[in-house]
């Protein structure tokens, strides 16, 4: 399956950038986040830049989204997974957008994947409502396993490559 370089949800328009992030789309990234206090500061949202995957545009073409991913070992030294992050600015969170931008950003990282990369997606829930019952049953009907909650008290969840 082909992943598009951009579509279109209910006139937001999201964007693959990963790997390839114009300087004046990373510099409106940094802004998002620093506007809206996702990050803690310049330095840390400069840093993370480089890992946006998908961006998000309203219809009036703001940048209004991202989702990340940063690699990192998962259980195990060596076990490498994609880490995910998103963040929709309030104004803009509509029904179904976040499950749309996390699985176009799923497909598209197995797609990409080579065969010695990570072994597949890890999301640490930090939003309270992603612990709901209702998106717990969400994430299990897309192809995630449930791991549990980490040290932190936040849902762990698992989608294997």
């Amino acid at each position: 399956m082909a992943i598009n370089h951009e579509f279109d949800y209910h006139g937001y328009l999201i964007q693959n950038v990963f790997q390839a992030i114009p300087d004046d789309v990373g510099a409106e990234i940094i802004d998002l986040w620093l506007r809206n206090r996702a990050v803690a500061g310049r330095q840390v949202a400069e840093q993370r830049v480089n890992q946006v995957v998908l961006t998000i545009r309203n219809p009036e073409k703001r940048l209004v989204g991202v989702s990340t991913v940063y690699i990192g070992d998962f259980l195990r030294p060596g076990q490498r997974y994609y880490f995910y992050r998103m963040f929709i600015q309030p104004g803009d969170r509509r029904p179904g957008l976040m499950r749309c931008v996390s699985l176009r950003t799923r497909d598209l990282l197995k797609q990409q994947n080579p065969p010695d990369g990570p072994k597949g997606l890890i999301i640490v829930t930090e939003n309270q409502k992603l612990m709901r019952p209702g998106m717990k049953r969400m994430f299990e009907r897309n192809g995630y396993e449930y791991l549990g909650r980490g040290p932190r008290g936040n849902d762990l969840w698992r989608y294997q490559f």
